[in-house]
């Protein structure tokens, strides 16, 4: 049985702010005895300021973002994070998400954590941690997530790209 939470976060490709906060969204698709709880994304934006595309990449923010969450009742299962993203950036057609990538620093919480490589963003999601959930305890999670963004002189930014990450949680 597989339990999964959806969590949504905001990449920006320049110094606005967003108006939108991270919307949680429980998704259960099959009756499971593990649950996922106090799913949370620090921060929930990432900002990138891109002002010499001769200076790449561009690192966002000082320490990417955190996601930490918990699960319950497993049974020695597996459980993963994914990254998924829109075709594009809003409001700025000419950046590519491909543009962007993403990679895992650390995993901490059940046993066997890893991440995965670091990889483009893209809609079909990437999977950047995995590990062997707790035995019918309550497990916290840390996942670590650095952003990058190559810029480059033919990328036409507005005043405000983003990016609305999705981040999938599942365990089984």
């Amino acid at each position: 049985m597989i339990s999964a939470l959806l969590l949504t976060g905001i990449l920006l490709a320049s110094g606005a702010q967003p108006a939108a906060k991270v919307a949680p969204a429980a998704v259960n698709p099959k009756l499971s005895l593990t649950a996922i709880t106090n799913a949370s994304i620090t921060p929930a934006s990432i900002t990138f300021s891109a002002t010499d595309p001769s200076n790449v990449p561009v690192v966002g923010g000082p320490s990417g973002a955190v996601i930490s969450f918990t699960t319950t009742g497993t049974l020695l299962g597996s459980g993963n994070l994914k990254v998924s993203a829109p075709a594009n950036f809003s409001s700025c057609p000419t950046i590519p998400i491909g543009a962007a990538t993403v990679s895992c620093s650390s995993v901490t919480g059940g046993s066997g954590g890893a991440c995965g490589g670091s990889s483009a963003l893209s809609t079909a999601g990437v999977q950047m941690a995995s590990g062997t959930e707790g035995l019918l305890v309550a497990t916290n999670y840390t996942v670590n997530l650095n952003f990058t963004l190559q810029d480059s002189w033919k990328y036409i930014a507005s005043s405000s790209c983003s990016l609305t990450l999705t981040y999938t949680i599942t365990a089984n």
